[in-house]
């Protein structure tokens, strides 16, 4: 309440959202077809995926050839990354650390975008 007034989140300007907490959630993993591609994995996002949001991703993931395997379907909150033929589960967990690791990275340039 701000002077006897109340405020509801919805009141306030979108220039006041200043943090970006978007994450990885690894409960969501799962198998799907890439089309002629072939398997992947695809897993979901936690978070708000705004457009500066996904400029940002997009911009880290063309900065770094380790982020080349992940697509991100923006639409459902998700990114999916080929299944290499011989992934192991070690391979999985590596794959989706370095998917938490551009997430974080683009949680902190879409911050200062």
């Amino acid at each position: 309440m701000v002077r006897g007034f109340a405020v509801e989140a919805a009141d306030l300007p979108e220039i006041a959202f200043r943090g970006y907490q978007v994450e990885v959630d690894p409960a969501t993993l799962c198998v799907v077809d890439m089309g002629a591609r072939g398997t992947g994995y695809s897993v979901g996002l936690l978070g708000r995926l705004d457009d500066s949001w996904i400029r940002s991703f997009r911009g880290v993931q063309s900065d770094a050839r380790s982020y080349a395997r992940f697509v991100l379907d923006p639409r459902v909150s998700r990114v999916s990354f080929l299944r290499l033929a011989d992934d192991g589960p070690v391979d999985v967990i590596n794959a989706l650390e370095t998917l938490d690791e551009l997430v974080r990275l683009t949680n902190r340039f879409a911050e200062a975008s």
